[in-house]
């Protein structure tokens, strides 16, 4: 019996994609403790049913949890059949519960792009579950070590969005830097916010396109997981050497508690919530009128500097950047798809962008495992002073900032490149 206990505790323990089955779990269970204390925001807590039925990153990482459940596991067709079937009779329901949260200028988007997929996840859990339980029954260590990792993956995505929603740090009802961010975006003559999602805005389908291309980015970064996942099932047949393989969860996971320490250091509402109704066809505001922190409602969110979605689509970028030309042209593709979807809905001003680029620098050097690491520390400390120096500059001396424009341009370009110079090279090391 101890063998038996010592055995697989080294497998479960020992395994990276377990291991993260544990952190998503152990973090559940902290934010629900955190809404038992009397000083906690029980508002956020009580409002955990509607986050899980409404909020579309959790809905289309459920449905991304389903895509890797019939990826990843042998397909067994009478299972497959019942779990979609059932899957799509809960999501009926489920659709029924959301309609009286659903606007009418938000119900044909809702509906049919984005709230889907928490019924087929449901049920495609509970196969992995089962067959869990049958692995462990006739013994057979192997196939119980891939379900405890497949459900890790599913799970992934969709716990951390609500565990991130329910229990992130919210920028409260203070202060916002987008003032800031506005002069920043006017010293290249215009407002590339306006500019771009101007274009984007004239065309309902280019819209409604970028939209889909926004909204479903937990899918992109769940895609890339399985790809790297299923390079390294090739690369190593021992699920305990994969501890040194390349795992974009990780950087997922790293990324968004990153991120919501810089929204609380530099909280930023993003372009559309800032400039109103002249956004984004005008009148663009004048660059300096605004040099002041403004104080916005606490109920919008503060989730602009950096932009987490560049990161996370950038962080899949690089996770299938070893695995050939094709595999860098499909993300590359998705990576300037989301910069421009990004900038269309209105979420984020030209230098969130720039941030994002040595945070996520920062955040490979973090979890990139197979690099050296010198690389390692050298891309952790460049990304970090890139990233929170910027904010820094940004939120305290604004006005030198101001002065030495051509300096400051110099600065945040050649920053912006030698963090994509040291990601690739992470990649390199790492292959």
């Amino acid at each position: 019996m101890k063998a038996l206990l010592e055995k697989y505790c080294g497998i479960l323990f020992g395994n990276p994609y377990i291991c993260l089955l544990v952190l998503l779990l152990a973090g559940a269970a902290a934010v629900w403790a955190a809404s038992m204390f009397p000083a906690s925001d029980a508002a956020v807590h009580r409002n955990m049913y509607v986050v899980l039925l409404m909020d579309n990153n959790v809905c289309v990482g459920a449905l991304a949890g389903f895509v890797l459940y019939l990826v990843l596991l042998p397909l067994r067709r009478a299972e497959a059949a019942a779990v979609c079937i059932l899957g799509c009779l809960l999501e009926a329901y489920l659709m029924s519960l959301r309609s009286g949260y659903i606007t009418e200028a938000a119900r044909a988007v809702y509906l049919h792009y984005v709230l889907f997929g928490l019924g087929l996840f449901g049920y495609s859990i509970a196969a992995v579950g089962l067959r869990l339980g049958q692995s462990v029954a006739s013994g057979d260590t192997a196939a119980s070590v891939r379900c405890w990792e497949v459900l890790g993956l599913m799970l992934a995505l969709p716990v951390f969005y609500l565990l991130g929603i329910c229990g992130g740090i919210k920028g409260g009802s203070g202060e916002v830097y987008d003032g800031f961010l506005l002069a920043a975006d006017g010293l290249t003559g215009c407002q590339p916010s306006f500019v771009i999602s101007a274009f984007v805005r004239r065309s309902s389908f280019f819209l409604v396109a970028m939209c889909f291309v926004y909204l479903y980015l937990p899918m992109w970064m769940a895609l890339a997981q399985l790809a790297s996942y299923k390079y390294e099932m090739k690369r190593e047949e021992d699920c305990r050497r994969r501890l040194s393989g390349n795992i974009p969860a990780y950087a997922y996971l790293l990324a968004g508690i990153a991120g919501s320490l810089a929204y609380a250091y530099f909280p930023a509402v993003g372009t559309e919530v800032f400039c109103g109704a002249s956004f984004p066809f005008g009148p663009v505001p004048d660059s300096l009128s605004r040099l002041y922190a403004a104080v916005f409602p606490a109920g919008y969110e503060r989730n602009a500097m950096p932009s987490l979605h560049l990161t996370w689509i950038l962080c899949a970028f690089f996770s299938v950047y070893n695995f050939g030309s094709v595999y860098r042209s499909i993300w590359g593709v998705l990576v300037v798809l989301t910069l421009i979807s990004a900038f269309s809905v209105g979420c984020h001003w030209m230098t969130d962008f720039i941030a994002a680029l040595p945070f996520t620098c920062m955040i490979l050097g973090a979890a990139c495992h197979r690099a050296h690491w010198r690389w390692r520390l050298a891309a952790v400390f460049f990304g970090g002073i890139g990233s929170f120096g910027l904010m820094y500059l940004l939120k305290n001396h604004i006005h030198v900032l101001l002065a030495h424009s051509a300096l400051y341009f110099a600065a945040a370009v050649g920053t912006a490149l030698l963090s994509l110079a040291l990601c690739v090279r992470l990649q390199r090391v790492a292959e």
